[in-house]
């Protein structure tokens, strides 16, 4: 696997905690990639099983607990200040999509319904 494919698996997985789902634009607003880029890797994530691919509008995909091997390390990069970074990043994007997905359970749930009357 490579650092690419670990940071959408890892997003996912810390994000979610394997409950909610998540579209590919989560997904590449959360990891800071490019769409396109991350539709391919999923494309291949699913067929090695750590997601699972949910037919809606727009496509969802769920986090299968399949047990992530240790993050590569690009060569040439300082990774210790890479990770920090990214770790940063990857809190505070895994809370805002904590908070979606409670919204959105509730919404389904009707919570927000009877508040409102």
């Amino acid at each position: 696997m490579n650092e690419t494919s670990w940071k959408i698996c890892n997003f996912v997985r810390s994000s979610t905690g394997g409950e909610a789902c998540v579209t590919a634009t989560q997904i590449a607003q959360g990891v800071s990639l490019d769409l396109g880029l991350v539709c391919s890797h999923l494309a291949r994530l699913v067929r090695a099983g750590y997601f699972r691919r949910i037919y809606t509008r727009p496509t969802q995909y769920q986090w299968m607990g399949k047990v992530l091997p240790e993050r590569p390390h690009s060569p040439g990069t300082p990774t210790e200040l890479t990770h920090c970074t990214a770790l940063d990043n990857l809190q505070v994007n895994a809370a805002v999509l904590r908070a979606v997905a409670a919204l959105h359970q509730m919404t389904h749930d009707g919570v927000g319904a009877r508040m409102g009357k």
